[in-house]
């Protein structure tokens, strides 16, 4: 199955990314950008979860760290805002490859 995601509109678009990709659409001053990953090989749960936290909020969590319910449910939400100072917010809508990982 497939990982795919939008950007509302404006601008809209969007990407279909191969099965056990990362999908990610950030919208922002009117552009979507778009983008597929594959959570690297090897990693243990806890890492592929901390790399796709990582990729999505641009944070620097170790790749060892727990994973809570919060987590999970952030990863099954599929959306993330980030509020800037000065309006240009940032929407970013995410779809994470269904591999098992939330179980």
């Amino acid at each position: 199955m497939s990982s795919k995601c939008n950007c509302p509109s404006p601008p809209g678009g969007g990407t279909d990314c191969p099965s056990g990709s990362l999908a990610i659409c950030r919208s922002q001053n009117g552009k979507c950008e778009t983008s597929c990953r594959n959570i690297p090989e090897g990693l243990s749960r806890n890492g592929a979860i901390n790399w796709q936290i990582n990729l999505i909020r641009n944070e620097n969590r170790p790749l060892t760290q727990n994973i809570t319910t919060a987590d999970l449910q952030f990863l099954s939400s599929g959306k993330y805002l980030v509020r800037r100072f000065g309006g240009s917010n940032i929407t970013i809508s995410f779809s994470s490859p269904s591999s098992g990982l939330f179980k």
